[in-house]
Order: structure tokens, then sequence, then C-alpha cells
């Protein structure tokens, strides 16, 4: 499987410093928003100086517009602010071919040192565990001249970094939708809070774990492999995992830090032994178990886990949205679908409150050995 979009701002940043940061980067960011749009306000884009794109700020219809658009703002020496409207008859937008009867501003910039030292103290926090707010701030003025500035925030709202001098707005509470725009009359700010890449833990290094990896990588996630057996968790087979782990349960001294968990060893004792080691960590939002309700029930007596307790009905078992299809691509297809839905705070209805008489032949996993 080929692994090459990578939209997630952690992974945009990732590709911006690896990058040959001596020529002339760009970014686009979209200010505002009415009616149907792809993206919203303070989704970011970067645009290498060869007019690659890194990240998007819609579905691939605008991308290409504003690559030329950067190549004038070098030209020029002046940010850019344009409005795609597909309700708008002559705008741009019809030309395009946009078609979500919407309409979108998006600012064009040319990014100055000042900028590369913010955006690498963004990622920094994003490594860190934390999550950052990013304003970006735009005004025209009378003369023509259009002001373009950055300013980045720490979780308590301190300013980290910013390339100018601008009196900040009151910023709201974001909510679960991460994001604002504020106008103050002479300014309007895009606010966005990034939030870092979730870290998976997949416990089991089985042939049904790779599509399951692959799929979370390509999502931007950070994703690490379990498994101690000599024969499992072969890195050949596992290039997209950040870290491959060989030690059992018992013997692992690292930290749990996962913001969800999958296990999947096919093993009852090693899926016990982790379920129980798993049971204490903190960070965790979702955990996922492999196999039917009576399999569950067994792992949970391994573990020394009262099936009626609080713990036991946090996890989700058997785990996934009921889609159909009981191959590894669509397995991970399942589960991958109901944890990102978890750990952003959207509904997880799933197998695991289905009858488990209906659930047990579908999802159960026939090769589990004890």
């Amino acid at each position: 499987m080929a692994l090459t979009m990578r939209n997630h701002i952690y992974q945009i940043l990732e590709d911006y410093k690896a990058g040959d940061r001596s020529e002339n980067w760009f970014s686009a960011t979209i200010m505002n928003k009415a009616g149907s749009s792809y993206r919203w306000p303070g989704a970011l884009m970067l645009i290498s100086p060869l007019g690659k794109t890194f990240g998007l700020v819609s579905g691939g219809c605008l991308e290409a517009d504003i690559v030329r658009r950067a190549q004038n703002v070098y030209h020029q020496q002046q940010p850019d602010y344009v409005v795609y409207d597909s309700t708008e008859e002559g705008n741009i937008a019809a030309e395009l071919g946009l078609g979500c009867n919407g309409r979108v501003g998006v600012l064009v910039q040319q990014l100055s040192s000042s900028h590369e030292q913010l955006l690498l103290t963004m990622l920094d926090q994003l490594q860190c565990g934390h999550s950052p707010q990013l304003l970006q701030c735009y005004s025209d003025a009378e003369d023509g001249n259009v002001m373009a500035q950055l300013v980045l925030l720490d979780e308590s709202g301190h300013v980290m970094s910013s390339t100018a001098d601008v009196p900040l707005p009151s910023i709201p509470e974001l909510g679960s939708k991460k994001h604002a725009v504020i106008s103050d009359g002479k300014r309007e700010w895009a606010v966005a809070k990034h939030m870092p890449p979730p870290s998976l833990w997949i416990v089991g290094g089985g042939v049904d774990a790779q599509p399951m990896v692959n799929l979370a990588v390509l999502l931007g996630w950070r994703v690490t492999v379990v498994d101690h057996r000599t024969s499992y968790a072969r890195v050949s087979d596992f290039r997209g995992a950040e870290h491959i782990i060989r030690d059992t349960p018992e013997n692992y001294c690292g930290e749990l830090d996962g913001d969800a968990a999958i296990v999947m060893s096919h093993n009852l004792s090693i899926d016990a032994a982790w379920i129980k080691r798993l049971k204490g960590a903190k960070k965790l939002r979702y955990l996922g178990l492999l196999g039917p309700v009576s399999r569950k029930r067994e792992v949970f007596e391994l573990a020394d886990v009262d099936s009626q307790s609080e713990f036991a009905a946090s996890v989700y078992g058997p785990m996934g949205f009921d889609i159909g299809g009981d191959l590894p691509e669509s397995i991970a297809l399942s589960v991958i679908s109901q944890c990102h839905a978890v750990l952003n705070d959207k509904s997880a209805d799933s197998n695991t409150s289905l009858n488990e008489q209906v659930r047990e032949p579908t999802m159960s996993c026939c090769l589990c050995a004890s």
C-alpha cells in the first residue's frame, strides 16, 4: 500500500522542516467560509518553491490556482486574498469547476524567516503532545496593501511566537469545532486549534494488523506495534509504524501513552496480559478487543477483570462498526473508523452494542489460540 497522502498538520510541518527552506515557501489559509466547503477556517496548506503542495484547502479543485497565485505573490512581494464563490456569477470558482455551492476566502502569503521560526515552534509543540492555536491575521488597507501575519498561542493562550506586533483579539472558547473567525472591523482573524496526531498502539503483529497500521498511518496517526513473538511484527511488514516493541506485557517498563489501543494478538493469554496492563493507562480513550463477546469474557476472566466493572464496559468488543466483510482490510476500516469517531467525540455505536448471537460469527477470530 502506497502511503502518499500526508495532510495532517503534523505531517505538513514535518515535511516543511525536512524540505529546503533556503528558497521561498508560501502558505494558503482559509480565512472564512459560507455555505458548503471542504475545509474550515484556519485550514493551512504550504507550497514549496517548486510548487508542490502540502495539505489541502479544498478537495483538490482550488490547489492549482492557489499555486499560480503563490507565484504572483513572489513576483509582486504582496500577499493575495482571493474569494472563491460558486454562487456568484462570473467568479473564478466557475472556471475552476467549484461545485459545492459555497464561498471560501483564502489568503496566500510568502513565508519569511519569522514564519519559519513560528511553524517549527508549532511542530515542536505538536511533537510534545500539546495543542497550540494558530491565528492568521488579514487586513486590506485603503492603499491596496494586504497585511498578513501569523500568531502562535500555547494551550493557555499565551503568545509563543508572532510575525509582527499585532494587537490580539478576544478569542472565544473554540469548542469541539476547534476553529473560529474573528473580526474587529479592521482585521480578520482565522483561529484554529491544532491537535497532535493520535498515538495508536496495536497489540499483535500478525498479517491482519498490516492494513490496520497502514490505514492509521494514512490518517496521520503515530502507530506503535507491540508483539514479543519472533515471527510477528517484522519491520518489513510494518514500515509505517513509528515504533515496534518486542517486550512482553510483564517485562515492558515503558509508558503506556497511547490515545488508543487495539488488542489483536489472536492469543487469549497475550491479549489478557495486555488488557491487564492497559487497564491502568490514564491517557487511553479507545480500547478495542478483537473477537466476539464470548471471547471477550474469556479474556476478562484471564485478566482478572470484573465483566460488570466500569473498565469492562469501556472496552469495545466486538470492536468496529458493522459494515460487513470479514477480510483484514474490511476489519481495519471498521475498527479504525470507530476509533476515529471516539477520538473525535462522535457516536461509536457499533458491533459492541449489537446482539451477541447476531455478531459472534462475523467478527470472531477463528484462529485465536489460547
